[in-house]
């Protein structure tokens, strides 16, 4: 950022001899000027200013108009606005309508975005300034969205601070708690009351309490327990707390053993939701006549007693379940299930919680298979099967199910009509619990009422390869021992070799393994594990040295978007690491003769977890990604909750599945590691699996169990 140091010689510059602003800020167009009130703070780099406020001259004529929409779009798009709408920007202001048929190359999502940006430009910068930057433009996006109005946006952070800055803009209750008291003590805001004792406080603190304990897998928590963590956080206003958990927002209860528990209302009565339809379901006879005998052999495969049964409990029941340890056959099972109904004539589907898990189960069944948000037509914020449009089919097949949170689960429940539809659910009982709330696949296997397999037999255990190894692990069976070799090969094919490296030395070796293994494989089929995302072992750290290998033709100097500390390539790899409710699909074109792209009217979701490739970069800015075959336009901001994903977390691979899996365990990770978590890396591969990693660490964490019990409402 250049400064005129003469008119300003109070402005210290850093170390390069120009001047560097921090804060979340709109980004800034090149070439234009700013006025900047900012704190002094030092680093590394010298002097950084925290941005306190930030504003630029509103365009006073029709020169200045055309030349800030050059900034913040196509010099053609720029120039169709500006011949029909010279005054657009007033226009926006003002909230007025804009007719788009006239402006050629513009559609509904492209102004959508142009106006966002004049809005942040010249009316939530005005906010923030109002507010002394406490409130980021972030938040203050949130509600205008929202409410469309600055009026109504001050009106309602004076009568519902902690609601506005909390359940609408989702700031942490910590956070918000900090900046509100400050704009209260520093005279900001005049709220007309004293927050610190408010019981608008202890409410939102509740809430914050009960959505942490989501966040950590249970969907409620004993009420002496949140009291108890109230009057620690927030002790000024913890006299309201029986006044606040009367709530519409909050739901409490005796449980049979006469304690009270506390929940959030939609997490409660989204496992009673579940708890019923799943009642209603085992009330129903809808019984196929079948024999299980005719489908024992399934490619040359004869299946066990155990695994014809389940056949036999889809035929007789509405709901089952089928689960077992990787290696028992579950896949047959299912097979012989697809042909059954095949052969029956009856029409299935079959859903996976995430694109990786439904390509999986595609491949293994021969069928098509797609995500539960695809199957279910999710276009956000709404679903196309729901309650009142239901889905038409005889079967429904969801693999990898313990990765189903409760909301998820009751979304599925909500398009099922029991008395057409049977459902079966699928999945392996030592994989970790879904990420959200609740523990849907362990509470329904715990029931006496649900007709379930459970397939227990591991074939290829003889041969001492990954499957022996597996099993070992998941029976807290000790396999490692002190070799004198480095590395270490098992199984009459060696699929799953040991690497005795720790740390650096460790990270070399991975470098070493995943460029000889792109010989022969593609880097779609190799992934590298890690149980830590972050640290000097962590996926981010792995990524950026995989970057250079996995992506061989990038050069430094092509075009790229640097987004949290990474350079983002075309042909890189990359995974959404938050779920995108509101992810815009583009169509690739052309336009004046040149190659373009446009935005589709039309909204997608990515999942937390879904991979993809960038196909472009082009030079506005636009990083398109290809998501399993869609085409999704983000800006450098979107970039922030996408990384790279040549490595990642054990946590995020779960239901997924690589040709080559490179596991890494260093001591350092001993904390995190357990038996769990080793045996859903070692499972993840399909033909070799490379373990790089402390041999005392793996035997330590073997011998450690992962609790995966969970406190909720759920029982059958």
């Amino acid at each position: 950022m250049n400064v005129d140091f003469k008119s300003n010689p109070r402005v210290i510059a850093n170390n390069y001899g120009n001047v560097s602003i921090m804060g979340e800020i709109s980004e800034l167009d090149l070439n234009t000027d700013y006025k900047i009130t900012g704190i002094p703070t030092k680093n590394k780099y010298g002097t950084t200013y925290k941005v306190v406020s930030i504003s630029r001259d509103k365009p006073v004529n029709q020169q200045e108009t055309y030349q800030f929409l050059r900034t913040i779009c196509t010099e053609r798009q720029a120039s169709e606005l500006y011949l029909h709408y010279p005054n657009i920007i007033q226009m926006v202001l003002d909230n007025e309508d804009v007719d788009l048929s006239l402006v050629k190359g513009i559609k509904d999502v492209t102004f959508e975005k142009i106006k966002n940006k004049i809005i942040d430009n010249f009316m939530l910068i005005d906010l923030i300034n109002e507010f002394k930057g406490y409130i980021s433009l972030n938040v203050l996006r949130k509600m205008y969205s929202k409410y469309t109005s600055i009026e109504i946006v001050r009106k309602k952070i004076i009568q519902e601070p902690y609601k506005c800055m909390c359940s609408l803009s989702g700031i942490g209750f910590k956070s918000a708690d900090e900046l509100l008291l400050k704009l209260q003590k520093n005279r900001i805001v005049e709220f007309g009351y004293n927050l610190r004792t408010s019981l608008q406080r202890c409410r939102e603190c509740i809430l914050y309490n009960l959505t942490e304990t989501e966040n950590n897998g249970s969907t409620r928590i004993n009420i002496l327990k949140l009291l108890s963590i109230v009057k620690s956080v927030t002790p000024e206003c913890s006299q309201h707390f029986f006044e606040a958990i009367k709530d519409d927002d909050i739901y409490y209860n005796k449980d049979k053993n006469n304690d009270v528990f506390v929940s959030r209302k939609v997490t409660y009565e989204a496992e009673m939701y579940i708890k019923y339809r799943i009642n209603e379901a085992l009330e129903i006879n809808d019984i196929y006549e079948v024999n299980p005998e005719n489908y024992r052999t399934i490619d040359e495969y004869e299946l066990t007693d155990d695994q014809l049964s389940s056949i036999h409990n889809l035929c007789k029941s509405q709901f089952s379940i089928l689960v077992g340890y990787s290696g028992t056959g579950k896949s047959f099972s299912a097979k012989a299930i697809i042909n059954m109904l095949t052969d029956k004539s009856k029409w299935f589907a079959l859903f996976a919680p995430t694109g990786k898990a439904a390509k999986v189960l595609s491949e293994y069944t021969g069928s098509k298979a797609e995500t539960i948000h695809t199957g279910l037509g999710y276009q956000p914020p709404t679903w196309r099967y729901n309650s009142f449009n239901k889905l038409n089919c005889d079967v429904l097949i969801i693999d990898e199910f313990s990765m189903a949170d409760v909301f998820l689960f009751k979304t599925v429940l909500e398009a099922i009509d029991f008395n057409i539809t049977k459902l079966l659910v699928i999945g392996d009982p030592a994989q970790l619990p879904s990420v959200g709330c609740g523990n849907v696949m362990h509470d329904l296997l715990t029931s006496k009422k649900i007709p379930k397999t459970m397939l227990t037999k591991v074939f290829r255990y003889g041969e001492g390869g990954l499957m022996k190894v597996a099993t070992d692990v998941r029976n807290c069976k000790l396999y490692l021992t002190k070799y004198d070799n480095k590395v270490t090969a098992f199984g009459e094919n060696k699929d799953y070799l040991f690497m005795n490296y720790d740390k650096e030395a460790g990270l070399d070796c991975i470098k070493k393994v995943y460029a000889k293994t792109l010989e022969r494989y593609s880097t779609s089929d190799v992934v590298v594990l890690s149980s830590y995302r972050k640290g000097d072992y962590g996926c981010i750290n792995i990524n950026r040295l995989l970057q250079p290998i996995a992506n061989k033709e990038r050069k430094v100097s092509d075009i790229h978007i640097e987004a949290h500390n990474t350079n983002f390539y075309v042909n890189d790899i990359v995974m959404q690491t938050k779920n995108n409710r509101k992810a815009f699909l583009v169509s690739k074109g052309t336009m004046w003769g040149e190659d373009c792209y446009d935005f589709i009217n039309e909204q997608t979701f990515i999942a937390n977890g879904e991979s993809g490739v960038i196909v472009d970069i082009t030079k506005r800015g636009l990083i398109v990604i290809d998501f399993n075959g869609l085409l999704v336009g983000y800006e450098k901001t979107d970039m922030q909750n996408v990384e790279l994903a040549y490595s990642c977390t054990l946590h995020k691979f779960q239901g997924s599945a690589a040709k080559v899996v490179i596991l890494f365990t260093p001591s350092s990770h001993t904390y995190m590691l357990n038996s769990n978590l080793i045996y859903v890396g070692l499972t993840r591969m399909k033909e070799k699996c490379f373990h790089i990693g402390d041999l005392d660490t793996v035997n330590r964490a073997i011998l450690k169990k992962e609790n995966l019990s969970r406190n909720t409402w759920l029982n059958i």
